[in-house]
């Protein structure tokens, strides 16, 4: 109230009469304004409608079977119920003493397979031999390098020495043609001469200046150089065609040498990647022996922690709840409410095991509503709601609290809102529609 106000009313109050009822007068009118104000605002200020109901937290991938493909004998659990794991970690070990050696004895053939088809291949193409690194690094690989390169010279060596065997051929042709090419410029020369004084002579014998003897003699000579001649260049057709011949006995010894060596390789190469094949299924065989976490969680359930217990092939070794994935609130909403709930609502989730009044809530989302009622083991009737959770943890000042599948929570979802006036008269409205019904 105003000063100026009090200043008038003053008088009034002290007057003996008129003072109480203008102070009767003042009280009401401030109930009044004080109920015109609270009506206003019941009126116009609004709050949420919500269905609640209890639930319990789920991942969204449900929980992780740990199994081992083929079985064998347990060695060694490593982790126990409630402990903590990473993707990755072993958490058992299994025996597979089989697939462990037929590995080896497949890597062992791989590994000399490996180096023969090296050793091939540069046979094939006629480039320096040169085996991969991991060969060398393997235990066996010095030796298997060592009986391949020594094999790979042998080889190499008797084609050489086949080839030097034709090529001294070809140099003795060569030299053959050389010498009879020079045969033949002397006999040429000779021939010339003794056909310029056969001539001379002839003259000679015509005009009886020379007996018939010397002519003879002198014709004599020419058919034994003319027949030299034609000796001379059989010798070089002779040679020529022998070239011709070793040359392609070269060609054909160094061809069968690759033809050979490309037939083995081909073969080889085959079963190289045949046995590879094989290894890649041996590898991971012998990496199954280490049973690994398939995502972060907390191991629920432990089948068996006896050491030497077998392992049925594709048989369960524990259960693991994730932690990483998206939480699910798996909630049971009271029939009379399932009606107003749908997909894509707003929703709060409150964990038990944390104080809502320090920790708050979790903000939700409606996923999935049930089609049909279900019923307890105690026989009450209830709706399942899906309401995701994008934290995995609440957040606290010293730390994350983290939530775990099987936590208990009061999922509240907003189904609407109303005023506070219209919540303060259902009660009121509602035992007017209930009232003078009865006989």
């Amino acid at each position: 109230m105003s000063p100026r106000f009090l200043m008038n009313a003053a008088p009034a109050m002290l007057d003996p009469v008129r003072g109480p009822e203008r102070a009767i007068l003042v009280l009401l009118c401030a109930v009044a304004g004080i109920f015109i104000f609270l009506i206003t605002w019941a009126s116009l200020a609004h709050i949420d409608v919500t269905a609640s109901g209890e639930g319990s937290v789920v991942p969204s991938s449900h929980i992780q079977v740990v199994q081992n493909l083929e079985g064998g004998i347990l060695r060694k659990v490593l982790v126990r119920e409630g402990d903590r794991v990473a993707e990755g970690d072993v958490v058992a070990q299994i025996d597979n003493t089989g697939a462990l050696s037929s590995y080896r004895e497949d890597l062992s053939t791989y590994r000399a397979l490996q180096a023969t088809t090296t050793r091939l291949a540069a046979e094939a193409s006629g480039e320096p031999l040169a085996f991969p690194a991991e060969l060398a690094d393997a235990p066996e690989g010095p030796g298997l390098i060592a009986a391949e390169t020594a094999l790979y010279e042998s080889r190499t060596k008797g084609l050489a020495d086949a080839v030097a065997v034709f090529q001294r051929q070809e140099e003795q042709a060569r030299q053959t043609i050389s010498e009879a090419t020079e045969r033949i410029g002397h006999l040429d020369d000779k021939r010339r001469s003794l056909a310029a004084e056969h001539g001379l002579v002839s003259r000679q014998v015509r005009d009886g200046l020379m007996s018939v003897v010397e002519k003879l003699k002198l014709e004599r000579m020419l058919a034994e150089t003319d027949e030299a001649l034609s000796r001379a260049r059989a010798d070089i057709r002779a040679s020529e065609i022998e070239l011709s011949e070793l040359a392609s006995r070269i060609d054909e010894r160094r061809s069968s040498f690759v033809s050979e060596a490309r037939e083995e390789l081909s073969r080889s190469s085959a079963e190289l990647a045949a046995l590879s094949q094989r290894l890649v299924a041996h590898r991971d065989r012998v990496g199954r022996r280490e049973v690994r976490a398939p995502a972060n969680g907390i191991v629920k359930r432990v089948a068996t922690l006896t050491q030497g217990a077998v392992i049925e092939p594709g048989g369960t070794i524990m259960e693991i709840v994730p932690l990483d994935d998206t939480l699910f609130i798996e909630a049971r909403m009271s029939p009379s409410d399932i009606a107003f709930i749908q997909p894509g609502q707003e929703a709060k989730v409150r964990i038990t095991a944390y104080d809502f009044s320090v920790y708050g809530a979790l903000p939700g989302r409606v996923e999935r509503v049930g089609a049909d009622t279900l019923v307890t083991q105690e026989g009450a009737h209830y709706f399942p709601v899906t309401v995701s959770v994008d934290h995995a943890a609440l957040e606290d000042r010293q730390a994350n609290l983290p939530i775990i599948a099987g936590m208990i929570s009061e999922v509240s979802v907003i189904t609407g809102d109303r005023t506070v006036l219209a919540y303060l008269l259902k009660p009121v409205l509602k035992l007017k529609d209930n009232a003078f019904r009865e006989r």
